[in-house]
């Protein structure tokens, strides 16, 4: 597990042992119930920049190619405005459902980033050793 602390905020990433996401290609994003923010749809098109094909919707909905789905909870607090202070991310086998990696980002609202930047971070610490790290494809 990988621990950095910077500028007040925080990043945690555990990924299991001979999990490689560099051979992943398909990934699938469960649609948090309680998504009232629209995160889905900033790791769907983070994603889909990094040059995966990404689709998104309830489990049930998840197409036969995909090899990863990723579960997530986003934590939100109001000063002024809606800040986004927290996302953990969890990656799972589509098949077995077992648990590849996960990442908790957090950023307190004293030191706020855009959402869209917060998902970044935490996108870029899972997938940083396939080389898919925030650039475009």
């Amino acid at each position: 597990m990988a621990l950095l602390l910077a500028g007040c905020s925080s990043l945690a990433v555990r990924v299991e042992p001979k999990v490689d996401l560099s051979r992943v290609h398909h990934i699938f994003i469960e649609v948090s119930a309680t998504d009232n923010n629209g995160v889905h749809r900033m790791m769907l098109e983070d994603l889909r920049r990094r040059g995966f094909t990404v689709y998104s919707g309830p489990l049930t909905m998840m197409p036969r190619p995909t090899e990863v789905y990723i579960e997530y909870k986003d934590y939100w607090t109001w000063d002024i405005k809606n800040y986004l202070v927290q996302v953990d991310l969890k990656v799972r086998d589509a098949r077995t459902q077992n648990l590849l990696a996960s990442a908790q980002y957090f950023k307190p609202t004293g030191f706020a980033s855009k959402p869209e930047e917060i998902v970044k971070r935490a996108l870029d610490a899972l997938f940083k050793k396939s080389g898919r790290s925030g650039r475009s494809r």
